[in-house]
């Protein structure tokens, strides 16, 4: 899937062909191994079949706590939650959404675009442009240990830090201000290799 400049969000065949629009209005997303795509829009949370259909709402932009928002949605394993950042800019704060009913459970710690590593830690960004692990249980669904620092210089785009890691734990990143990017590839020893 992709999502175009027009905001739309859109299915593009790998093999070619006309993109399909699956949403009139998303922002992030993320795709389940099931088929759902989760995404962010103006009006709070949703998800939409794969193969299109309707789009279902799962929490308002205004649900959690009076007036923060549930953005940056990233499925964990199983596709019944997903981690999140709740509150903003000024104060954003790691969370873990419940798909089926919306319900939102905070945990803890400052920071946004979370991510789950696959190997029992979740990844994610702070303002001073640091990538932080924190070791996560997903039976819990809760960070049991101190976030560790694991790489520094990360690009920054408002609360978004552009950063992929992928199921053998293999962490890229894209690092530097506005005007410098690099793209780097960071094993589990914090080793860093430029990779453009």
């Amino acid at each position: 899937f992709v999502g175009s400049p027009d905001r739309k969000l859109k299915k593009v065949p790998v093999g070619g062909g006309a993109p399909v629009v699956l949403a009139d209005s998303a922002g992030a997303a993320t795709w389940g191994a099931n088929g759902t795509i989760l995404f962010a829009g103006p009006g709070g949370v949703f998800t939409v079949s794969s193969d299109g259909g309707p789009v279902t709402h799962v929490i308002g932009r205004d649900s959690v706590s009076g007036a923060a928002r549930f953005a940056q949605p990233t499925f964990l394993p199983g596709e019944k939650y997903a981690l999140g950042t709740v509150g903003g800019a000024a104060d954003p704060q790691l969370a873990v959404l419940r798909v089926a009913d919306g319900v939102v459970t905070l945990l803890g710690v400052s920071g946004f675009a979370p991510r789950y590593d696959g190997h029992g830690h979740i990844l994610f960004g702070r303002a001073d442009g640091t990538l932080y692990s924190a070791p996560f249980s997903l039976r819990k669904r809760a960070i049991t240990g101190a976030p560790v620092s694991v790489a520094q210089g990360l690009h920054l785009l408002g609360t978004s830090v552009h950063y992929g890691v992928a199921g053998d734990g293999t962490l890229a990143f894209v690092s530097g201000g506005a005007r410098l990017r690099q793209l780097v590839r960071v094993d589990r020893s914090g080793a860093a290799t430029l990779l453009a």
